[in-house]
């Protein structure tokens, strides 16, 4: 098997989707093979697959990526591991799991001085921060990924996280640096001309104009071809139903914002969802209700693998060992189980049928 470049690289130049299958053949012909291809290639597949908005895949994926890397001692795929989770958590907005999954991997690569690895666990820890409303902690994070001299600091996750960058940027009024991320972005989307960075360079734009031209770049940014499950897109429709709520238009901020929390709901995101719905409620429209039982019915696939353990008589120190978590995330996990599936505790969880639709097969 040829080698394959590096996820971040595919992702950079907007191959995601047309790597998919590449990746994915490589992985299967390796499969079982506790090789070092086998171990290292599995983080990079789940990467890909969680752009193309497989996250169902990429979690399995990341779990199998775990197991071998575990096995093997190899501590450069087990940051790359907890990295990716760090990125999971973030999108489900679980702040303790990102906080221990970078925590994780921040201690796993500085003394590899393994920058790249170090600047996503930075990325992603900004990225959790704007969904908890919090730019300043945002802000932080993410600028040591173009700061001279810091540990984090990598030109490919600076250029990938070049919105967050420039969103934390603008609202903690540090116009001048976000000009300059804006420059980067802007160069790499003339240079490689991959979609999403120049959708991602017209958002940018459109976050430091001026009224009166904002508008237009948020369209053009949205009219790039997307799919449906890109993440990107659906943070650039929040940003422009902020921008047109602000500018008064509430109806087009309205179809805009509702959208935005549709998709991120079907993704998982559950606090990126809550945010877009607060914007939809200051429109004065009504959000759309939510599937049945609510959004907080259903389990995310972390919580549904510390529900099935608990519920084989694990304790929290064990399904940590299991899971790679601490025995107090795992009991976070299960008090958002408890409350979702409207649980008492611990010993209802054996009456749940996890494989339809999280049943309560013998009611208490």
């Amino acid at each position: 098997i040829r080698p394959l470049p590096p996820a971040p690289l595919v992702l950079l130049w907007g191959l995601a989707e047309v790597a998919l299958e590449p990746y994915t053949q490589a992985a299967a012909s390796l499969r079982g093979s506790a090789a070092p291809a086998a171990v290292s290639l599995l983080p990079q597949l789940a990467i890909l697959q969680f752009a193309n908005g497989r996250f169902p895949a990429a979690e399995r994926t990341l779990a199998e990526a775990f197991e071998l890397a575990e096995a093997g001692g190899v501590d450069n795929v087990l940051a790359q591991c907890w990295s990716l989770r760090a990125k999971i958590a973030a999108l489900h907005g679980d702040s303790d799991e990102v906080l221990e999954s970078a925590d994780r991997v921040l201690a796993l690569a500085r003394p590899r001085r393994a920058h790249a690895v170090m600047a996503s666990a930075h990325w992603h820890l900004g990225f959790h921060a704007l969904s908890l409303g919090d730019p300043e902690t945002a802000y932080l994070r993410l600028r040591t990924l173009a700061q001279p001299g810091h540990d984090a600091r990598h030109p490919t996750y600076a250029r990938l996280a070049a919105v967050d960058l420039v969103e934390a940027a603008v609202r903690v009024g540090r116009h001048d640096e976000a000009a300059g991320y804006y420059d980067e972005v802007r160069d790499w989307a003339l240079r490689s001309r991959a979609d999403w960075a120049v959708a991602a360079a017209y958002t940018c734009r459109a976050l430091l104009s001026p009224d009166d031209r904002a508008d237009r770049y948020f369209q053009r940014a949205l009219a790039i071809r997307r799919t449906r499950h890109d993440l990107n897109q659906v943070r650039i429709r929040l940003l422009y139903g902020k921008w047109l709520r602000r500018a008064r238009r509430r109806a087009d901020a309205a179809e805009q914002l509702r959208t935005a929390a549709e998709s991120f709901e079907g993704m998982g995101a559950a606090q990126w969802a809550l945010l877009a719905r607060q914007e939809l409620e200051l429109t004065g429209r009504r959000a759309a209700p939510v599937a049945a039982h609510g959004e907080t019915s259903v389990l995310t696939a972390q919580e549904q693998r510390v529900a099935r353990l608990a519920a084989q008589g694990l304790t929290n120190r064990e399904i940590g060992t299991e899971l790679f978590l601490s025995p107090r995330t795992v009991g976070h996990h299960l008090s958002r189980v408890f409350g979702k599936l409207g649980l008492s505790g611990r010993a209802d969880l054996v009456d749940v049928d996890f494989d339809n639709g999280m049943r309560i097969v013998r009611p208490r």
